[in-house]
Parts: structure tokens; C-alpha cells; sequence
């Protein structure tokens, strides 16, 4: 297993996906990002480096992706969660196939460590 860590700018674009990706309904209001986030880092460290490499290319797609969306100019941690939701469903819909694939991975990583949890769970 690798030391491999999210830190600096990456972990605040990594918090921000996280964050505008993480489920959320009217009956459930538990703050759960940072265990997710912890989760998802976990999940990272058990890839091989070119798949972690790409995790963090696709972070930074994301980030600075408003210019090939045509939702803005600012990054994506500066980005309201309406805005923020709004950017993640111009990426998914875009017209070339490998910047779709960008949020459709990072939100497997997510479901997959939120519906692990058990309070997710009941």
C-alpha cells in the first residue's frame, strides 16, 4: 500500500467535489464530507500510480474545467453548490466522451464510500 496523500490545493478541490457529490435528502442532514473525503483518499492509495495520477488530473479537470464547459471562468472551489452542481452537469454532458467520464468516476468514488456508511445505510 502506498503513503499515497491528498494534500494542499489538491485536497481542497478534492473537498469541493466531495462536497457538491456527497448525497443529500430533506430527512438526512449529517455532515458527512470529511469522512467521505477520508474514504475516497483511502480508496486512491489502493490504485496503481497511473490510475491515481489520473484521479488527480481529473480533479484539476474539474477545478479548471468552466473554459471547455462554457459555465464560467472561476475555479470550481470558488463555486456556489448550485454552481457547483450546475458545472458537474455541463462536464457530464459535454460533447467529448473522456471529459464526461471525469465526474462519472469521481461521483462511483463518492456513492461508493457515502453508502458504505452505515448511518447512510438505515
Amino acid at each position: 500500500m502506498s503513503n499515497f496523500v491528498l494534500k494542499g490545493y489538491t485536497r481542497r478541490i478534492a473537498r469541493s467535489v466531495v462536497d457538491a457529490m456527497v448525497p443529500r435528502w430533506p430527512e438526512f442532514e449529517v455532515d458527512m464530507t470529511d469522512d467521505v473525503l477520508a474514504q475516497v483518499e483511502d480508496t486512491i492509495r489502493g490504485y496503481p500510480p497511473g490510475i491515481r495520477l489520473g484521479v488527480l488530473v481529473m480533479l484539476y479537470g474539474v477545478e479548471f474545467g468552466g473554459p471547455i464547459t462554457m459555465s464560467g471562468l472561476k475555479p470550481f472551489t470558488w463555486l456556489t453548490p448550485e454552481e457547483a452542481e450546475a458545472r458537474l452537469a455541463k462536464v457530464a454532458d459535454h460533447k467529448i466522451p473522456q471529459v464526461r467520464m471525469m465526474p462519472m468516476l469521481l461521483k462511483l468514488m463518492v456513492g461508493f464510500a457515502a453508502y458504505s456508511r452505515p448511518d447512510v445505510e438505515e
